[in-house]
């Protein structure tokens, strides 16, 4: 093998030996001679630092495993899969990133094989809180999460140990008894948009969530909801993002599994100058505002200029120290003679970082 072990599971029934490599690969051979049997190649993001856990449940039935980062401030990565031993290991369940664990310590699985008991962390700036997420196999739903730290004299202690006979579950010095730890129930799904409102002509990505009764959030797969729109003449959806088309207000609904959200977007017209003709090839604009501005939104993407094809034409962005309300677009090249080009502004915000409510279009033609 080209990675290290990191886990190691029997299987009692079959005699066959599972191999975690660091890689997130998994290897099966024959637990008497070693000889290979099947390999489960990793197919997900690669981490560079993790931790890969594998055990079976009470009937050698299903295989579990983790593959995690262990480098608390890097990106979260989490991926959790069981698999189907009894049809040769066909892959059951995935859920990648969906758990509020930064790091994951070990786990364990109950004597009826319903519950995978997760111990983990949750990274923040302060503190790693360890914690457990309970996993229903059968809902594949995570049915609760809790911390799980004792301290005595500025000494944290933390473990977890399941007693199999009775179904209870030992955590630092706490025992729980599994069948009534709290079971957390999917209770609505809402919808977190970038903005709720956008410029015409704008796109943006809307994103869905399920929200359990304690308050947890779990993203679904852009694939699994379903979005519309109460009016397509103001917002639509375009290759899967959320596209302003003219100014007005319009709801989106998301619909999942049954249940449904809606949020109200508004979209915001702009204020079309006058177009002007025979313009110099090298003019420098130069945009007046009622107030000083935050230089710091004089970008790109909130003042600019298109040409005929919608592509932006670099500018120099120049802010007079004396008069910070004048901002000049000086063109990096001349404009092209007989051309039309297009100057946008549109989420300038003042020296007080309050935003300045101008959406301006002007069109000039290059003589």
């Amino acid at each position: 093998m080209s990675q290290s072990a990191e886990s190691l599971a029997f299987n009692e029934v079959t005699g066959e030996l599972v191999i975690a490599s660091a890689n997130g690969d998994i290897s099966i051979r024959n637990g008497k001679d070693g000889s290979y049997v099947k390999t489960i190649p990793y197919s997900g993001k690669p981490i560079a630092q993790s931790a890969t856990f594998i055990e079976y449940d009470s009937a050698y039935s299903k295989l579990y495993f983790i593959h995690t980062n262990t480098n608390e401030y890097t990106s979260q990565l989490f991926v959790f899969k069981s698999f189907d031993v009894t049809n040769n290991y066909e892959e059951l369940y995935t859920n990648e990133s969906g758990m509020d664990l930064e790091v994951v310590d070990n786990f364990l699985i109950d004597s009826t094989g319903q519950f995978v008991f997760i111990l983990g962390k949750v990274y923040d700036y302060y503190s790693k809180i360890p914690t457990v997420i309970v996993f229903d196999t059968i809902s594949n739903e995570v049915v609760t999460q809790f911390d799980l730290a004792e301290s005595f004299d500025d000494e944290t202690y933390e473990g977890l140990a399941l007693n199999k006979l009775d179904n209870r579950l030992f955590g630092s010095s706490t025992l729980y008894d599994i069948q009534s730890l709290p079971k957390r129930q999917f209770e609505k799904i809402v919808i977190q948009p970038e903005k709720v409102v956008m410029d015409i002509e704008e796109f943006q990505t809307l994103k869905a969530f399920k929200q359990y009764t304690d308050g947890a959030q779990i993203a679904i797969a852009a694939s699994d909801v379903k979005w519309t729109t109460s009016n397509a003449n103001i917002i639509r959806f375009v290759t899967g993002k959320l596209n302003a088309v003219s100014a007005g207000e319009a709801t989106v609904t998301a619909t999942y599994d049954g249940m449904s959200a809606t949020q109200k977007i508004v979209v915001r017209d702009y204020i079309e100058h006058e177009p002007v003709n025979g313009v110099e090839a090298d003019k420098t604009w130069t945009v007046e505002f009622n107030q000083p501005v935050n230089v710091q939104t004089i970008k790109e993407k909130n003042i600019y200029i298109t040409n005929e094809q919608d592509d932006i034409v670099p500018v120099l962005y120049y802010v007079e120290q004396q008069n910070a309300k004048n901002v000049q677009l000086i063109p990096v090249k001349r404009y092209e003679s007989g051309k039309t080009y297009t100057l946008w502004i549109k989420n300038v915000q003042s020296s007080a970082n309050v935003e300045l409510d101008q959406f301006v279009k002007k069109s000039f033609t290059i003589q």
